[in-house]
């Protein structure tokens, strides 16, 4: 099913992505794993770039027994998998990125080991996800605090 959304969107997409057939792989896995059904696939605009594939959606996770959905979008550059994704937490109403995060800037960019060492080889984005998942766990919001 995943490949029937990606499908249509890389077919508006030729020409800017060289190993489309990787992209296709890495969009299809992570769209069949409960860590990427929330996420949806589009052609988007990112600040870098002017037409990219994207996901967009949440992140589920638990942090101290409590489920939380964190909005991220993730930007898959021309060069990817060469290059890693650029990822951002896009806060939703009531919810505040936590100042100082280890792993997210001001802007909700996403600077985490997994991006700065990223291989093409053996990075993917199902990995990315679970990382981000691990590492993105310290946000707050206007009735919790997760530390």
């Amino acid at each position: 099913m995943s490949s029937g959304l990606i499908q249509p969107l890389l077919q508006r997409l030729v020409g800017v992505y060289a190993d489309p057939l990787r992209i296709s792989r890495d969009a299809a896995q992570l769209l069949n794993r409960v860590e990427g059904n929330a996420l949806t696939p589009l052609v988007s605009q990112s600040m870098e770039h002017p037409r990219v594939l994207s996901f967009v959606g949440t992140i589920g996770m638990t942090y101290r027994g409590v489920k939380y959905n964190i909005p991220v979008e993730i930007f898959l550059p021309p060069n990817y998998p060469t290059y890693p994704p650029i990822c951002y937490v896009r806060p939703s109403v009531g919810m505040m990125l936590k100042e100082n995060h280890k792993h997210v800037g001001p802007d909700g960019k996403i600077y985490m080991p997994y991006l700065h060492n990223w291989k093409s080889y053996s990075c993917n984005l199902v990995d990315l996800v679970l990382t981000m998942v691990w590492n993105i766990a310290r946000l707050q919001t206007n009735k919790s605090v997760l530390e």
